[in-house]
């Protein structure tokens, strides 16, 4: 478990901003400029977007992961039904307001029960936020075979 502290004063700032230029269209919180800056992040280390094969040795060991081309992150969900983790699709080739109305889809969807099997297949890379809740400090759990995640 790593933590740290940063400065975001910036992001709230190109927030508030963002949220002004595009009132009537979409409402932006800090989650879809993570996951953008995420999968940029990636762009440098590659090997964090991967997946481990499961075969593993009598000992317990990996002998191989695969280098995902896509950054499909999850992103943790607190629905009515329960915590889920379905992923946005192709974050690398996605805009900042793309992500965001992509992420109110996924929530709406698992609000209402409507996501589907391919909502949560080919994940690479997993986010976890208490948002609301605050505090300063989780202990996410990787999702197997991602073999990352940050909260």
């Amino acid at each position: 478990l790593y933590s740290d502290e940063f400065n975001v004063d910036n992001l709230v700032s190109l927030r508030k901003e963002t949220n002004e230029l595009f009132e009537k269209d979409v409402k932006f919180s800090y989650m879809p400029y993570i996951i953008k800056a995420t999968s940029l992040a990636l762009n440098d280390y590659p090997e964090l977007n991967s997946v481990i094969n499961t075969n593993v040795d009598q000992e317990g060991h990996i002998f191989e992961y695969t280098i995902m081309k896509s950054h499909n992150i999850s992103i943790a969900i607190d629905s009515k039904n329960g915590l889920i983790v379905p992923n946005i699709k192709e974050v690398n080739k996605k805009s900042v307001r793309e992500i965001q109305k992509e992420l109110n889809l996924l929530r709406d969807n698992a609000n209402n029960g409507k996501l589907s099997k391919q909502d949560f297949l080919n994940g690479s890379f997993s986010i976890s936020n208490i948002g609301n809740i605050g505090g300063k400090q989780l202990n996410p759990i990787i999702m197997s075979p991602q073999v990352c995640i940050i909260s």
